[in-house]
């Protein structure tokens, strides 16, 4: 086996891990900015940043691994030609732009807010476009990259809000979380409906039939990733209908179960996380 055919679904999982860590922890700074504490708004820059440093080396050395992987050896990765032909591959265009949307959200954090806002827009708007330039979307014409770019802004929203809230369990006061969390689940409603429906909508246009979750390997990766979304939405529904009353009604004990549940569901999302990065570079077809 190739070093890069392990390297680069590795790359890719990071690559997930990193998008999520920007663009969620923006989104829920951007809705729920007006109720966060200075401190709270500092975790989700400082997650975002991490993330995006993350980010700019893993779609760098996921730039070179294609180039790698195109030419067969170690030595293609510093080849100006192999270089040059990746670049203007889909692959290739798709991490650079990456690469530029990860650099661009570092850099607006040395602006004034409002700057730094508008660069942030802009860098989430790159990475969300790199991930629908490749991969099995690209075959299903515009309208599938649409739906898929609807499914990642939804999985980001989700999935990007765990970590401020096991923050907030830690650090911020009852009166904070109380507040933010059921507006979070109000929200989330649409966030989650339209990530479920549209990845219900990309699971039949590229399987064909039920029965390929069966017989392929790509089905079989996909049914263990829906069962892994249904637990995760199980505990979203356990947090919104029995914990966020529970955090109203007695901030001490609710505060203790809700960190308990986000806990599980940062695991849960890990595996969600891993899984869809091996999606991406498994043929739809391969038994």
């Amino acid at each position: 086996m190739e070093i890069w055919t392990l390297l680069i679904p590795i790359l890719r999982i990071l690559l997930f891990l990193s998008a999520v860590g920007v663009i969620g922890t923006f989104l829920f700074s951007l809705h729920f900015q007006h109720h966060q504490s200075a401190a709270g708004q500092a975790y989700c820059w400082w997650v975002s940043k991490i993330s995006a440093r993350l980010g700019w080396i893993t779609a760098a050395g996921m730039f070179f691994a294609h180039a790698g992987n195109m030419g067969g050896d170690f030595a293609s990765i510093i080849d100006r030609a192999v270089l040059s032909f990746t670049l203007h591959t889909k692959a290739g265009s798709a991490s650079l732009l990456a690469f530029l949307g990860f650099v661009t959200f570092v850099i607006g954090g040395y602006f004034p807010e409002r700057i730094r806002r508008l660069m942030a827009i802009f860098a989430c708007g790159m990475l969300l476009t790199s991930f629908v330039m490749v991969g099995h979307a690209t075959k299903g014409g515009a309208v599938i990259q649409i739906i898929l770019l609807v499914h990642l802004l939804g999985v980001a929203f989700w999935l990007g809000a765990l970590l401020p809230f096991r923050w907030m369990c830690h650090n911020e006061s009852d009166e904070e979380i109380t507040v933010i969390a059921p507006l979070f689940g109000r929200i989330a409603i649409f966030y989650v409906g339209a990530l479920v429906s549209a990845g219900l909508v990309m699971a039949v246009v590229h399987l064909g039939a039920a029965s390929a979750l069966i017989s392929t390997r790509y089905g079989n990766i996909l049914l263990v990733k829906l069962v892994m979304v249904s637990s995760l939405l199980a505990l979203a529904a356990w947090n919104k209908f029995r914990l966020v009353p529970l955090l109203v009604q007695n901030p001490a004990i609710g505060r203790k179960k809700f960190q308990r549940i986000v806990g599980y569901e940062i695991g849960v999302a890990m595996m969600i996380l891993l899984l869809s990065g091996l999606l991406t570079t498994l043929p739809i077809s391969a038994r």
